[in-house]
This record gives C-alpha cells, sequence and structure tokens, in this order.
C-alpha cells in the first residue's frame, strides 16, 4: 500500500509462494483476504479511517468495498473485471451501446456504492468495443471532461490521480535498483526492502526539508547514501600493501588525499632490471601483491632445484638460468646456489 501523492510505501507483504509445511498467519491466499491483511496491518501504525483506497481490478470487488466501508470507515476507487461476482447482467453488455456512453449504477442496500460503465472502441490489433467499470463508495463526481474529444468521466480522471503514487513508487525503484539476479526468493525479496527502504528515506527526507517528494532528486540522494554507509569504513581501511588503483578509488570517495606508508626497503633498488623472488619478498611488507610467475620461470625444469651446484651438467643444450643480480656482486643477503663468476 503506498501513497496516493508521494512515493511511500507503508506497509507490504512479499509473496513467495506456497509452503511446503503447515502454513502460518503470514501465507495469505485469495486477493481479498491479501487486501485485509494489509489494511489491519496498516491500521497497526496508521490511521486508515476516513482515508480513500485506489487499487486496480485485480483486487476489486463488491465484498471488498463493503467490508472498508462498514468496517474500516474507508471508501474506495477501483477499476473492476466485468466478470467479477455481484455485476448486474444488465451492465456487462456491450451492443448497442455509443462509443464514449456513460452510465451510473446505484447500490440499492447502500446508496453510497456506485458503479459506473465507461464504453470505448479499441482500434489496435486487440480491435473491438471495450466496457470499462469502476466501483466507488465516495460521492461521485459526475460528468465528463472533454480529453481529447473521448469525454471520459470525471471519476475516471479521479482514479488515475489517485493512482500514481504506486507508479512512482516502481519508477523510482527500477531507476536505481539494487536488484541482481538470483534464483533464491530470499534474495528477490531482500533486494525490494532495500529499494522500498531507500524510496522511503528519499520521500521522508524531503518532507522534513520542506521540498515536495515527487521533484527529489534519486541520482543525489542514492549517491549521499552510499557515502554515508561506505566513507566510514574506507577510512578505517589501513594503506599498507594497497595497490595504486585502490588508493586512487578510495580518494575519490574521500575526496582527501589518502597517505600511503612508504616502506622501508631493505636492500637498493638495482639498475632497472627485475629482482628475484626471494629479493621482493624480503624487500616487500606484508600483504604485499606478488606477481604471476611468467612463462619463464615455469618452463625451468624441476631438476635444476637440485643440480644447482652444475647446473651445465644438464643434457639440455639451451639452458636459461635467472641469476640475482646482486649474486653476482657477492652482496645479496641470500644464496642462489653456488654459480661461478665465469658465467
Amino acid at each position: 500500500m503506498n501513497s496516493a501523492r508521494y512515493a511511500y510505501t507503508f506497509v507490504t507483504l512479499p509473496y513467495s509462494g506456497k509452503p511446503t509445511e503447515a502454513p502460518t498467519a503470514d501465507y495469505i491466499t485469495g486477493t481479498e483476504e491479501i487486501v485485509q491483511y494489509l489494511v489491519n496491518k496498516m491500521k497497526e501504525y496508521n490511521h486508515v479511517q476516513g482515508r480513500n483506497i485506489t487499487m486496480d481490478r485485480f483486487y476489486t470487488s463488491l465484498s471488498l468495498a463493503d467490508w472498508l466501508f462498514t468496517e474500516v470507515n474507508a471508501t474506495i476507487i477501483g477499476t473492476m473485471m466485468i466478470n467479477r461476482k455481484g455485476i448486474p447482467a444488465e451492465v456487462k453488455p456491450t451492443a448497442g451501446r455509443d462509443e464514449f456512453s456513460y452510465e451510473v449504477y446505484w447500490n440499492v442496500e447502500n446508496q453510497q456504492m456506485s458503479l459506473h460503465s465507461y464504453m470505448y472502441v479499441v482500434r489496435t490489433k486487440s480491435t473491438g468495443p471495450r466496457n470499462v467499470l469502476v466501483l466507488t463508495t465516495m460521492k461521485p463526481i459526475l460528468g465528463t471532461t472533454t480529453d481529447g474529444g473521448k469525454h471520459k468521466p470525471a471519476i475516471f480522471k479521479l482514479y488515475d490521480f489517485t493512482k500514481g503514487g504506486t507508479d512512482i513508487v516502481d519508477q523510482r525503484m527500477q531507476t536505481y535498483t539494487t536488484k541482481a539476479k538470483s534464483n533464491r526468493w530470499t534474495m528477490v525479496a531482500f533486494y525490494y526492502l532495500l529499494d522500498t527502504c531507500r524510496v522511503n528515506a528519499q520521500s521522508i527526507l524531503s518532507m522534513n526539508q520542506g521540498l515536495d517528494p515527487r521533484k527529489a532528486s534519486s541520482f543525489e540522494f542514492g549517491w549521499d547514501l552510499v557515502e554515508s554507509l561506505v566513507v566510514p569504513y574506507i577510512q578505517q581501511r589501513p594503506t599498507v600493501g594497497l595497490p595504486t588503483s585502490v588508493l586512487r578509488k578510495m580518494k575519490f570517495f574521500t575526496g582527501e588525499p589518502v597517505p600511503r606508508e612508504r616502506i622501508a626497503l631493505a636492500f637498493d633498488k638495482v639498475g632497472s632490471r627485475k629482482r628475484c623472488t626471494t629479493c621482493v619478498d624480503d624487500s616487500h611488507g606484508e600483504g604485499h601483491k606478488k606477481e604471476k610467475p611468467s612463462k619463464d620461470d615455469i618452463a625451468v625444469p624441476n631438476v635444476w632445484k637440485d643440480n644447482l651446484q652444475d647446473p651445465l651438467s644438464h643434457p639440455m643444450q639451451i639452458l636459461r638460468i635467472r641469476i640475482c643480480i646482486k649474486t653476482l656482486k657477492h652482496d645479496c643477503h641470500h644464496t642462489h646456489g653456488q654459480i661461478n663468476n665465469t658465467l
């Protein structure tokens, strides 16, 4: 159930399918029972008396309109299916009626309830006359509007005006939704709750600031919401060992230069050549991202690890030995095997 004037959801009920075990009190079957459940839930937090509820033809029925008017003291406006129980037979036929004709029927027992019938012709693939019904327990606004020469009844225009709140909520949810593809219905319901909370929070903030919720920017509110949730964790995150790309993204969110602690190297950098894996691990601190081994490293036979004292004894004709530069200078802190300086 949403507000008719701005994007705000009062109460909702996700449909999770038929339970495999014994159903609980939250498992509701039937369209009329669903509306009654939502109205009773809303009565726990808001005043429903004296309000009007607009619904589409999937929920509208004569018994539901009578229950809302007598038990809840709330009115209803809703389009209605022509095969609903209780509709008079003389209202259903379309033969003999002119296009844009308008008829009104009142309930004998409840003079407040009225049924409005409007005839128009569809000129598309489904060509033919259409009998549109609207049921209401409000004091009907009789008369028609010009509406481009269609002479649409005024009660239909009121239905369009009060039904816009649901469309606005759906539009704002779909524009910047958190929904992701998932086969688990629990995640789908969770994504819907996140979108509903975001839209409700935006409308509440706009009204507290004296702004029109319908003119508020969803992008600006969503960006401020993301920053308020993410920035505190970014500021607490240690920057030791993080690559420059991640630090740049952190700076983008915080808006401040992210200090990067310089790690003291155990050995000086030797020229522009790369150092061996052992030197890199010892010179960099914990958390350093290791590079993937190259094809040359993978191609080196494992037998060399045991024959480093005499690598030329290997029967291969071409030998590719990666030697640490510091080994030749006799200043490396570790031993790469006993290799002659003549190499």
